[in-house]
């Protein structure tokens, strides 16, 4: 299988010519600021309610791969009344304990052909998708629930992506109506679609961690989720076959809940950076979403 390098290459943390080593130390240090003030688990701490695992087991979707387990989300909700007693048992012990249990962490990584004529000899091609556990996905679940109002207040009311209620159409809406305008009035218009190259796989976790304490996530919701991603590993499945098992020192996962988090926290910092620079929608001349 030697495919799965190039998915072990992008997990794995390097630096390039344009990463500013200044930067990156400031980052370091602030993290190992926040662990330190971090204070022990509260032993009393009670993670969630039967009724938010029970609802949050009922939110997980039929008919998916199963996990490193062989575990469905079929089996939790088939399972009886003893599945969220046995679950909330577990996740009040990972934020007692401040510990992350490593099947959490484990995923499988599924190479998906991204079409448009592209070879299929090249590992480029193909777009990872990580099934993850699905107790875990569960936990992911509840801890986005607990999290979301801390960064759902600080998200711009001008993005469109990743947001619940929202459709990504009303942005389509008001750049073709600009479009429109721009020709009836026989004025120019300039329109920039960006998609960053491998955007998911190459995330800073550090840079993510500081992003995430600094939007108001604190104590052991945010430790929860530092732990989580120190120690993640995954492997990738082809053709029935697995590789080894690799550290994922960078990246988040397409498939994992908490990989929404990329998104908010990015987005909020590119958009603080075009309102700063003053390029707004209301420009006549350039429309960004």
């Amino acid at each position: 299988m030697a495919g799965h390098r190039i998915f072990e290459k992008l997990s794995t943390l390097s630096t390039s010519s344009s990463f500013c080593d200044h930067q990156h130390q400031i980052v370091k240090r602030n993290i190992q600021n926040i662990l330190t003030l971090q204070n022990s688990g509260n032993k009393g701490m009670q993670y969630a309610t039967l009724d938010e695992v029970t609802a949050a087991i009922n939110k997980m979707k039929n008919g998916k791969s199963p996990d490193e387990l062989n575990l469905m989300s079929e089996h939790l909700k088939c399972g009886g009344q003893i599945v969220p007693i046995i679950l909330k048992a577990l996740f009040d012990r990972v934020l007692q304990e401040r510990d992350v249990p490593e099947i959490f962490q484990s995923g499988i990584i599924t190479p998906i052909h991204k079409s448009h004529g592209k070879p299929l000899q090249d590992p480029n091609s193909y777009r990872r998708i990580t099934v993850c556990s699905i107790m875990g996905k569960v936990f992911e679940t509840i801890h986005m629930s607990k999290i979301s109002p801390d960064l759902d207040r600080l998200q711009n009311k001008l993005q469109r992506g990743f947001t619940k209620r929202v459709s990504p159409t009303n942005a389509a809406l008001l750049l073709t109506e600009a479009l429109a305008d721009a020709k009836d009035r026989k004025k120019k218009v300039f329109v920039a679609f960006i998609d960053a190259s491998k955007a998911f796989d190459v995330v800073w976790h550090d840079s993510l961690m500081l992003k995430l304490f600094q939007s108001g996530v604190k104590d052991e919701d945010w430790f929860v989720v530092y732990k989580w991603y120190q120690q993640m590993r995954s492997k990738v499945k082809w053709d029935g076959h697995f590789s080894r098992a690799f550290d994922e020192q960078q990246g988040v996962r397409q498939g994992g809940i908490l990989s929404t988090l990329y998104n908010i926290l990015k987005s909020k910092q590119i958009w603080a950076s075009v309102l700063e620079r003053h390029i707004a929608h209301q420009h006549a001349q350039m429309i960004l979403y």
